[in-house]
This record gives C-alpha cells, structure tokens and sequence, in this order.
C-alpha cells in the first residue's frame, strides 16, 4: 500500500508533465515543472521534517506501549504544521509573484500548492507513524486521481500557466483532511517537546541540503538554460526521479519500523532491517536504473518525442544520481532513527554534498548550460550519499563489502553500456543485453535473498486508530 500510495502521487506528477510536456513543449513543461518543483523545495523547509517526526516519535511511543504519548506527540506536530504551511504558502505566493513574474492568480495557486502540500506531508507521517499504511495507500490514490485529472483537464482546454496545477492541491487538501489526528489530545513532556523541535530543525536543514538540491537544480536551470533549457532539464528528471518511487514506497515503511524496533530496544531487529533493506535496494535498482541508463535514448524519444531529443545527455547523468541516492535511503534513515545527534551528522554530509555541487555548479554552468546543471546534482549526490554509507556501515556493523564492490561494477558498465552505442561499437540492443547478463552473473546468488525479504509479512497494525 506504501507503493500503491507513492505510485500514484508520482504517477500524478509524471502525468501532468507528460501532458504539458507533449501539449506545449519545452516551454510549457518547464513553466510548470519549475513551479511544481518550487512547492516541493518550500515543503522541504518544515513539513517534510515535522513529517518524518510524526512518522519517527508516533511509531517509538507505539512500540513503547504509550498510546496517550502518541496522541500527544501527534497534537504537539500538527499545531506547528498549520502555522508553517500558513507562512510558507504566503511566502510560496509572494516569490512566484516577485521572482517568477506570475501573475496574481498564479501566485496564488502556487501559495495554496505550497500550504495543501506542507499538510499532506505531515499527514501521511502521521499515517504511517501509527501503522495506517492502507488507508494512506486508498487516500493517495484518490487524491492522485483527482489531480491528474483536473490538471490534465485544464491543460487539455488550452490552460498553458500554473493555474493548471490547481486541482493537485485540491487533491493534498483532500488527504490532509482524511489523515487529520482527530484523537490528538495532550501535551508531551518538555524534554519530548525539545527533541522533537531539534530533530526538525535538525533534519530540515539536511533534507533541505539533500533532497531539496535536486528541486533547487531545477530553478538553476531555468536561470541558466531559460525556460527552454528547464524544459529539457525537467523532461530527463520526469523519467529518473520516479526509480525512487518504490525506495521512497520502503522507506516510508522502514522508518517508523526501525523506530518502533528502537522503542523495543532489539538492536538486532533494527540492524537487520538496515542490512535486508540497502541489499535488496542494491540488487533491484542498480539492474533497473542501470538498464535504463543504457536504454536512455529509445527511452526518452518515446516519452517526449524528437522535440526533447536535446535532454539525451542529460538523463544517465541523473539516472547516476538517482542509483546514489537510493542506495543510501536505508542508512539515511537508520542515522536518522538514532536520534538528532546521528541526524546531525546526515545533515553535515547534505551541507558537503550542496557545496560540491554548487562549486561544479559555478564551473560548468556558464560553459556547458543545464548539462553542468547535471553534474553539479550527481556529484553533490555521490558525495551525501557516499559519506552517510560509510558512516552508517561502521556504527552499525554492517557486511556490505561485496553488495558495494558489485554495485560499482554495475554502475561502471551501464556507463560503458550508454558509450558503446554512439561510439558506433554495438547496437543499444545488444548493449542492454550484455549489460543485463552482467548485472545476473553478479547478484544471481543474492536474489532468492531479496526475494525472500521482500516478500516476508510486515507486522500487524495498531487496532487503536488515531488517524
């Protein structure tokens, strides 16, 4: 249901793309994509960290046995959420309106995206911190429905501005309402109280540094590339980005798991999730984003049509970043669960890894346009990811030397296998299959592994709803 509910909201945003992109072009997607991308940049700024608090803190006083200390937690995070989205969705206004040179009407939609998506990220915390995973799944896929749409609706009947995109915060308004803590009640005690405000401080500074780089690419593309240019951008990073979708669908599952195993004090149990987790998330994405990595021109050509062909150089280098990324969702996620101590940490790795990307940035942007762009988030991806690896493999006592070794080799030949083909060696054809005969010769005696984690039963959920 975790996937079912990621799916759908990706598959949601995708479609929309897809829709501005064939309708209206380069010009179009950019337009929109950069908004879309904006929203999702000023979530990263609170809501997405008093999510993860939610999701973190509900799931530990479960496993604890403090039913009445979830309750309170989930009031204490709510009442700071409607004050957050109120200031972000005025300030998500204001700079559409100031920065952007939308009109009064976009501004405002992009406000009202921007305040509906703060609530529905706190709210599908909410929902998985007190082990609701079904109904956050049915709840996603309405609101996606809707979403699409209405948004495909409009831009079908000729809306070519964000004003399009106002249906999808119909829909994160919807959610918000369903995952609303209705039995909310208490207040925690003063030290619960300061660790979850430091958590979220902590933690949204390095979502901010990590997971908001990619959005913030975006907005550099655009002043680099134009609205064009960002098209281009946006067209690569609407294939990459949703490879993620069933980390994101694990994770979202993982973390309040991990939690909740802290709370019961078996360290055994959460080391062994970290384990399973990064493996199979080696073994499953490395075939498939490399695959894609090699297939990239048929792919994109596809999708878009011949009026994207110039975004081709620019999907391996974000499919790159995309196999970083998700590789180091489990010990993101592992650091983070210890506590706002271990987060900052996390949050250091996301500062280094910004600061190598904006330095590329400065290097290449001028010269190479949005491709520079790329390189600047592969290479401030690599660096966070990498980092928060190494540390959560030696803290956590983890056997990762042959899982890490073969997922460079992978990597290293979905490169080659991209190469070959325009070198005029191979056909893509036979690169992709020499490529995904590699891939089985090196993870064939982990797969029954995989399959077998992957395919276990979850723990039950708590009979109590909150949500």
């Amino acid at each position: 249901m975790s996937v079912v509910g990621l799916v759908s909201q990706s598959g949601a945003r995708f479609l929309v793309n897809l829709v501005a992109g064939r309708l209206g072009g380069p010009v179009v997607l950019g337009h929109v994509a950069v908004a879309m991308s904006a929203v999702q940049l000023l979530a990263l700024v609170g809501p997405t960290s008093l999510g993860s608090a939610a999701s973190k803190y509900m799931a530990q006083s479960l496993g604890e046995g403090d039913l009445a200390g979830t309750r309170a937690v989930a009031r204490h995070i709510w009442r700071a959420t409607l004050a957050c989205g109120l200031v972000l969705g005025l300030s998500g206004g204001l700079i559409w309106r100031v920065w952007f040179d939308g009109t009064w009407a976009e501004s405002l939609t992009v406000g009202v995206m921007t305040a509906s998506l703060s609530t529905y990220t706190v709210a599908r915390g909410a929902f998985f911190g007190h082990r609701h995973i079904g109904p956050s799944g049915t709840w996603d896929a309405l609101v996606a429905v809707i979403g699409v749409v209405g948004s495909a609706g409009l831009l079908v009947m000729g809306v070519r501005s964000v004003l399009a995109l106002l249906p999808m915060a119909l829909g994160w308004t919807i959610y918000s309402w369903a995952g609303w803590p209705r039995g909310a009640a208490g207040v925690p005690t003063g030290a619960v109280r300061r660790e979850i405000n430091h958590f979220v401080v902590v933690t949204a500074v390095g979502t901010l540094t990590s997971a908001g780089f990619i959005q913030a690419s975006l907005v550099v593309a655009r002043v680099v590339g134009g609205t064009e240019g960002s098209g281009y951008y946006s067209a690569a990073l609407t294939i990459s980005a949703p490879l993620s979708i069933l980390v994101g669908a694990a994770n979202s599952v993982l973390f309040p798991s991990m939690a909740e195993a802290l709370g019961r004090g078996a360290e055994d149990a959460f080391r062994r999730q970290l384990h399973q987790s990064t493996e199979a998330i080696v073994v499953i994405m490395s075939g498939a984003i490399g695959l894609l990595m090699v297939l990239s021109s048929p792919v994109l050509a596809l999708v878009w049509g011949d009026r994207f062909r110039a975004a081709e150089p620019l999907l391996p280098i974000m499919l790159g970043a995309i196999l970083a990324y998700v590789t180091a969702v489990p010990s993101v996620s592992a650091l983070v669960t210890r506590g706002a101590a271990q987060a900052r940490i996390t949050t250091a790795f996301g500062i280094a890894g910004a600061m190598a990307g904006g330095v590329i940035w400065l290097l290449t942007a001028t010269s190479f346009g949005v491709i520079g762009v790329a390189w600047g988030y592969l290479i401030s991806t690599v660096v966070s990811s990498g980092l928060t690896v190494l540390v959560a493999w030696r803290r956590e006592a983890q056997r990762w030397w042959g899982p890490m070794v073969r997922l460079l080799v992978i990597a290293a030949a979905a490169a080659v296998g991209w190469l070959l083909p325009r070198a005029g060696s191979v056909s893509v054809g036979v690169s992709a299959l020499g490529f995904l005969a590699l891939w089985a010769a090196l993870f064939a005696g982990r797969l029954r592994s995989v399959v077998t984690h992957l395919s276990s039963r979850g723990r039950p959920q708590s009979p109590d709803p909150l949500t």
